[in-house]
Order: structure tokens, then C-alpha cells, then sequence
């Protein structure tokens, strides 16, 4: 989207890229963009006019490709029209077709999607465990002034996140062993994870200790509404509904992910219905999720901030779970897990408002360009248009702004 002004600095960065990537790959091949496309949303910018500038930019990498001898697929010149959900990222649907269009372009012939079945399961198994060691969340940790720090406990006492995250290596070895097993007609050994990570509550937690330990103004009072029993793991945000349920994320990850594991955060929704004061009823809305630790309702679903992502969940059949889950926006920052996207709030007119700690560097690819905060600040987000703007940046904003909102 810079225009042809910014082709000249694009190769001189790509080049210098396609050198790192020479230093630990024997092939390498460069992959074009998609082209822009008219997006069905009245409410989001027309960006395929950036098309023509982006050719220019196709050119370069095919002029790079054969420079230096490297393969090059062209997804944007014959392009079939309808990949693309917002004009810029692909569809889930549309998947399918681009990778079997690389494929094809690379001289490989592709089998059946019944017979990849297990194979991009042992893909996307190793792919999971490189993203985590590649862009840890807590690299602040590994890299910054927390790098002593130490969360996991284990039978030589508690590890620090370096020896945790070296633990990685190892595994990636392993799952690559296995895509090339399975790639070659062996029998699959399977994900071959490690054993989860023993939680553990504190011995002297004393619920009627802790109640009886609260002072109150007269007419008030305390009460135990729910707990662990009902599914609140160290819980991280609340919001309640018109209808009085009270939505809570939970989290057993934080403060990142173990080696190896899944992370199965949770929404839990909790329903007084006499209204005692004590939930009766306990629902998972939503699992599978990534130390949330934002959320909002709205727009008939709830909004979700989760390690680098913006989610829309929502119960489209009424059962009270999320059976429909989108990625509306990702590039949000990870370096501080407990400083990521946080503390959601509407405006007035229907922005939504969030907050970033000092320890977070995000850069938000949208439609409308990158938007980038580098620091403690907020982001104003307009769902329908799926815009956002970075405020307060630049050493104007708060030195922390992590738990606090903005109206």
C-alpha cells in the first residue's frame, strides 16, 4: 500500500531477508500476495486499487526469484476471483485452492484431501510448536529486563521461561520427523506431547476464612457467588449480559503456553436464575482460547482479545455455546503476556475502545493499512469497518496502561 515510491526500499528489505533464509534453507521460494479485491462490506474501503501498485511489486519478486535462482509461484496474475473475506485475507473456504495453486506451481502433484488428512495434522502440530518457539509470547523474558524470572515448577525446582522455551527444540525435531514419516507412507507416531503440566491450588486456601475476613459497610454484605467447582480458574475479565449472565475468561496458560501443550482457555457463563446470589449453573461458552484476556459483548456475539488476535465468538443455534468463531484482526503484541490487549469498552457511539501495556509492540494488519502502537497506549476499533487507530502513542500516552479503560 505504500505505492511504487516505496518499491526501491521492499527489495533492498527482501533481499536482505532471502539472506537470512539462505543461511538454514537449501530451496527457497517466493510466494506473491493474492490481489486486492472489492470487498461485499459496504462499510470497508475498496482497496483493489492498489492492484496496479502491487504488480510493480510482483515484478520485483519475479525479477528476484531469477537473479538469485529461486523458485517463484505467481498467485496474483491469474487469480480466480471470491478469495478473499475483507479484500486483503483469504477466506477459510479458499484455503484449499491456494495451496493446491502453490503446488501446482512448484511441480508437485496433489492427492486427495482425504488422504492429507493426517498429514496436515502433523503440519499443523509442528507448525504450532515453531510459532511458539519463533514468536514466543514473554520474549521479554528471554530477551529483556525479566529474563530471570521463574513461573514453572518442576522436580529441580522452578524453571526459568529460557529453559522452558529451549524445551521447544526438542520437540520441533520430533514433529518434523513426523510430518516426513507420514509423507513417506509410514505409520503415524502421533503428536507425541510431552505430559501436561501439573496445576496446583495453595494448600491454605480457607473460603470461610477469606469471608470472614472482609470489612463492609452496614447493609452490605459478601458472598461466595462461584468458584473453581463451577469452572473459574484464575479468572481474568467479566462482563455481564441483559439477561444477568455473567460472562468470565479463565485461564490455566497463563502466563504462557507449556512446551508442547494446547492451550484450552476458556469463557464460562454463570447463571444465577433465583437470583440468590449464588450461580447455579455453569456453561463453557467457549474453550480452546489463549490466555483471553479481554472480552466485550456486542453485535449479537462477544469480542474476544486473546495473545495476538481479535475474536468474534458467537451462539448462532442458541444453546449457549460459541459454535461460530472468526479472527476478525491479529498482529497484536506478546512480549509481556500480562500486558497484551486488554480492558475492552464501548464508546458512545459504538468504538471500541482497548488498552496495551508498556511491554507490547503491535502491528495490526487491517484493510485501512497497519495499525501500529510500540508502547503502553490504546486502540479505537470500528467493528463494522474494521478500522482502528492507535492512540496516545509516540511517549504521550499513560506509562501503564494495563486494566484501565478510556471513554
Amino acid at each position: 500500500m505504500a505505492g511504487t515510491e516505496g518499491l526501491e526500499s521492499f527489495e533492498s528489505a527482501y533481499n536482505a531477508l532471502i539472506d537470512g533464509f539462505l543461511k538454514h534453507a537449501d530451496q527457497v521460494a517466493l510466494v506473491t500476495p493474492t490481489p486486492f479485491e472489492r470487498p461485499v462490506s459496504e462499510f470497508l474501503p475498496d482497496i483493489s486499487h492498489h492492484n496496479p501498485s502491487l504488480a510493480r511489486y510482483v515484478r520485483a519478486t519475479k525479477k528476484i526469484a531469477a537473479e538469485r535462482g529461486l523458485h517463484f509461484v505467481d498467485l496474483f496474475s491469474d487469480a480466480r476471483s471470491g478469495l478473499t473475506e475483507n479484500g486483503m485475507h483469504l477466506r477459510e473456504d479458499s484455503l484449499q485452492h491456494v495451496s493446491e495453486t502453490i503446488a501446482a506451481k512448484l511441480g508437485f502433484e496433489t492427492p486427495s484431501w482425504d488422504r492429507l488428512a493426517t498429514l496436515h495434522a502433523a503440519v499443523v502440530e509442528k507448525q504450532r510448536l515453531w510459532f511458539d518457539y519463533w514468536r514466543p509470547a514473554n520474549w521479554k523474558l528471554l530477551h529483556g529486563d525479566d529474563s530471570t524470572r521463574r513461573f514453572t515448577r518442576s522436580s529441580h525446582g522452578y524453571l526459568s521461561f529460557r529453559e522452558e522455551w529451549l524445551q521447544l527444540v526438542g520437540l520441533i525435531e520430533k514433529a518434523e520427523e513426523r510430518v516426513w514419516t507420514v509423507a513417506g507412507g509410514g505409520r503415524d507416531p502421533g503428536h507425541r506431547r510431552p505430559e501436561p503440566e501439573v496445576l496446583f491450588g495453595h494448600p491454605d486456601a480457607d473460603i470461610e476464612a477469606e469471608l470472614a475476613s472482609f470489612s463492609v459497610p452496614d447493609g452490605l454484605e459478601v458472598n461466595l457467588f462461584a468458584s473453581e467447582a463451577d469452572g473459574l480458574t484464575n479468572p481474568i475479565a467479566i462482563r455481564w449480559d441483559t439477561a444477568g449472565r455473567a460472562y468470565v475468561t479463565v485461564t490455566t496458560t497463563y502466563p504462557h503456553v507449556f512446551p508442547g501443550d494446547v492451550p484450552n482457555d476458556k469463557i464460562i457463563v454463570l447463571e444465577d436464575a433465583d437470583r440468590d446470589g449464588v450461580a447455579e449453573r455453569s456453561t463453557v461458552f467457549a474453550d480452546g482460547l489463549n490466555i483471553p484476556t479481554a472480552m466485550e459483548l456486542g453485535d449479537g456475539g462477544v469480542y474476544v482479545g486473546q495473545s495476538s488476535e481479535l475474536l468474534f465468538l458467537k451462539d448462532t443455534d442458541g444453546d449457549g455455546r460459541a459454535d461460530s468463531r472468526r479472527v476478525l484482526l491479529s498482529g497484536f503484541g506478546t512480549g509481556d503476556t500480562h500486558q497484551t490487549v486488554n480492558s475492552f469498552t464501548w464508546s458512545p457511539g459504538g468504538e471500541l475502545y482497548m488498552g496495551q501495556g508498556d511491554g507490547i509492540e503491535s502491528r495490526v494488519e487491517t484493510p485501512w493499512g497497519s495499525a501500529d502502537l510500540y508502547q503502553s497506549g490504546f486502540f479505537r476499533l470500528r467493528p463494522r469497518r474494521l478500522q482502528m487507530h492507535p492512540l496516545l502513542d509516540d511517549f504521550m500516552g499513560p506509562r501503564q496502561s494495563l486494566g484501565r479503560c478510556v471513554r
